[in-house]
């Protein structure tokens, strides 16, 4: 019986009377890879966020295909941190009321004005709900920088057509678009009822155009219903109106 060490020497002992020389496969030279697209691969299993990425390369050897898989572990995201601002925070809230500025002058040019880069423009507005007992502004950040703030003040109607109540009006919300979808309006709207409540609020209102459809569905889905309607008509300049 031939052992595998005489049917070696007899293959290579042919191949040199054939002229033929057995040798190593040749390395594959970089300039052979094809590269495939990445495609990323959604790990449901424990964590439903954590993603795979996977960078394929492809070579063909000697009739043979095969791949060459690069792991990318998926970036880790900065948490999101929430707390109250106080006036020192003012210019911040006047940076991100641009959003607010830039989404209602969209749609209401007639009412509001544009945003603007001198944000600092705003402060007036803005710096009475920083200051007082009865209100208050929430920022969220991420990575020390700011990315949403929500501000709600309490109130007691003293009208003797109301039923007496403390009130929590929510005034603006504003959230960094790059990270909208991520709760962090649900979590601020969340924070100002909380803190309203605390206060001694048993209802909470806000007011909000119709056009702003994304901030509807965000207010529905909290909960909140429509109350009333409020209606505008515009009028036209007293020298132009026409002689009846």
């Amino acid at each position: 019986m031939l052992n595998d060490s005489t049917l070696r020497g007899m293959r290579q002992s042919s191949l040199t009377q054939a002229g033929l020389t057995q040798r190593s496969p040749e390395p594959v030279s970089s300039s052979r890879l094809q590269t495939i697209a990445p495609r990323s691969v959604t790990t449901i299993a424990g964590k439903s966020d954590s993603t795979l990425r996977l960078h394929a390369q492809t070579t063909t050897a000697r009739g043979s295909s095969f791949f060459i898989f690069h792991r990318e572990e998926p970036k880790m995201t900065e948490p999101i941190s929430y707390r109250r601002a106080n006036a020192d925070d003012v210019l911040t809230v006047c940076k991100l009321g641009q959003i607010l500025n830039a989404v209602h002058h969209r749609a209401r040019p007639d009412i509001y004005a544009n945003a603007t880069p001198e944000f600092a423009r705003d402060e007036t507005h803005w710096i009475s709900s920083l200051r007082g007992e009865d209100r208050a502004v929430f920022l969220a950040e991420q990575d020390s920088t700011a990315v949403g703030f929500i501000t709600v003040q309490v109130m007691q109607p003293t009208s003797p057509l109301l039923q007496p109540m403390t009130v929590g009006r929510i005034g603006s919300v504003a959230v960094s678009e790059r990270l909208r979808g991520r709760g962090v309006g649900s979590t601020l709207m969340k924070l100002a009822e909380q803190w309203a409540r605390e206060n001694g609020a048993n209802d909470v209102r806000l007011t909000v155009w119709a056009f702003n459809e994304q901030a509807v569905g965000l207010y529905r889905e909290l909960g909140y219903e429509l109350r009333a309607f409020e209606m505008g008509k515009q009028l036209p300049i007293a020298g132009n109106m026409p002689v009846a």
